[in-house]
């Protein structure tokens, strides 16, 4: 088992695109995409409570996703965002502060391993559409 990419866990990109894990992100990402009623209907259809059952998917992660899904819930965010703003609180700042570290740290890991995610990522992809296409 070699220490590729700073884990002792992969051994070579091709396990590292066949991981459950990674193929779950890319589910969960393609799942949370979509609408709130589509998410809510995915949930509750067998495909869905199949893969929470398993653990595939945590169903609170999907209930939330759907909460967040939900313009009102968007526009409140918004809202109290802009009153924070207005009245100059000190958690605005913070925000505001660790938003930029948030995009800094962000900026750092996708120059120091985005191009080796990208070749785990092409093969990973074409194996979730293929797993994907197969499924159906």
């Amino acid at each position: 088992m070699s220490n590729l990419y700073g884990t002792s866990q992969i051994t070579s990109i091709e396990e590292m695109a066949n991981s459950e894990e990674l193929q779950r992100l890319f589910l969960l990402d393609d799942i949370l995409g979509e609408s709130a009623d589509f998410i809510k209907e995915w949930a509750e259809s067998e495909e869905g409570k199949v893969l929470m059952e398993k653990k595939a998917l945590d169903k609170k992660i999907v209930d939330r996703a759907t909460v967040r899904k939900m313009d009102l819930h968007k526009r409140i965010v918004l809202t109290s965002f802009l009153m924070a703003k207005q009245a100059k609180d000190p958690n605005w700042a913070k925000l505001v502060k660790a938003t930029k570290a948030k995009k800094l740290y962000k900026n750092k890991i996708l120059t120091k391993f985005g191009k080796k995610a990208e070749r785990v990522a092409k093969i990973a992809q074409k194996n979730y559409i293929k797993n994907a296409k197969n499924e159906k």
